[in-house]
């Protein structure tokens, strides 16, 4: 991983927060161009002035297209068009974008590198970059185990296969949910044993609550709400939605349960 060549560390925080600026807000800046180009006459400096006069939030808000409209490019690249949109029967590109082009898989392997680098830095292997790599290895074979569990998940439901989407998958995933075990890598914690065991405690519970949880509710889904949770019939409410092609669906939403 690059590190930029600074001393001090000051230096080094503001390299690092300008480093994770450029990587976060590149698409914001390409849509900052597009407004200028569109709203602006292609002035930018025309385009900063009323983005500093009137506020980020205000100006994107205001410049962002409405309606997701077929005819709205820019909305439907940047936000999607289409939920699930297949080639061929079975090849979902959204699911296949979530679980197989680099995001979710390469979460252990930075993470295990990370844990080599703290090795050949400092010649140790902290509890605190073991715990950091299990329990987020256990998450990601979780993932992989109840794949299908995906297709109930909010982005699974109702995100759109977007470029926010690829983005996010391949590129806010591996560098921010990694930033931990890099932060170890470089700064070596280690914890008293009884710290370590709360931490791998507290990790379990709302890890076991979170996957009884999900599996609440797909099992919910899938039954119609006739499933027994805790002992006692499942409280749900039957709901409905029309999508934009005049169809009407209806699923379940569980109100009882963890």
């Amino acid at each position: 991983m690059y590190e930029p060549g600074a001393n001090g560390k000051v230096a080094k925080a503001l390299n690092e927060a300008t480093s994770i600026l450029l990587i976060t807000n590149s698409p914001l800046f390409c849509f900052f161009c597009y407004t200028a180009y569109s709203d602006f006459n292609s002035s930018l400096y025309d385009a900063a002035v009323s983005l500093v006069s009137r506020g980020p939030v205000a100006f994107f808000s205001h410049h962002l297209p409405q309606s997701s409209s077929s005819d709205q490019f820019w909305y439907n690249l940047f936000n999607g068009g289409e939920l699930h949109p297949r080639t061929g029967q079975f090849f979902d590109w959204k699911h296949f974008n979530a679980s197989r082009t680099g995001g979710i898989l390469l979460w252990t392997l930075i993470d295990l590198s990370f844990a080599a680098w703290q090795v050949e830095l400092h010649q140790t292997l902290t509890s605190t970059m073991v715990a950091a790599v299990l329990f987020r290895a256990i998450v990601v074979v979780d993932y992989f185990w109840y794949e299908h569990w995906f297709f109930e998940t909010l982005d699974g439901c109702h995100e759109r296969f977007s470029f926010y989407s690829i983005y996010g998958f391949a590129v806010m995933l591996p560098l921010i949910w990694t930033l931990q075990t890099q932060y170890l890598a470089l700064h070596p914690v280690e914890l008293s044993w009884p710290l370590v065991s709360a931490a791998y405690f507290v990790f379990a519970c709302g890890f076991l609550l979170s996957h009884d949880a999900n599996g609440q509710r797909v099992a919910s889904r899938r039954k119609s709400g006739q499933v027994t949770i805790w002992g006692k019939p499942a409280r749900y409410v039957k709901a409905q939605y029309t999508t934009t092609d005049g169809k009407t669906h209806q699923t379940i939403l569980l109100c009882s349960g963890k």
